[in-house]
């Protein structure tokens, strides 16, 4: 049986997404965030930038993400 969706806990918040988004890089392009300016925390484990599309989620996986507005 083939999974379309994860359950994913995001910023402590239950969201599912299309399993094809299955990276931490496609979580991000899901919600229109660019990598540059976030910081992805994995199961209490920050990510290199560097492994963002190569990390793979799961369901149940828990994603704190944080990302960078400019002002002053």
């Amino acid at each position: 049986m083939e999974v379309d969706e994860l359950e994913l806990v995001i910023n402590g918040e239950k969201i599912r997404i299309p399993a094809d988004e299955s990276t931490v890089t496609g979580l991000l392009q899901h919600f229109n965030l660019h990598q540059k300016v976030v910081i992805v925390e994995l199961n209490d484990e920050i990510l290199a930038k560097e492994s963002l599309s190569e990390t793979l989620l799961s369901n149940g996986d828990k994603v704190e993400i944080v990302h960078f507005v400019g002002g002053g």
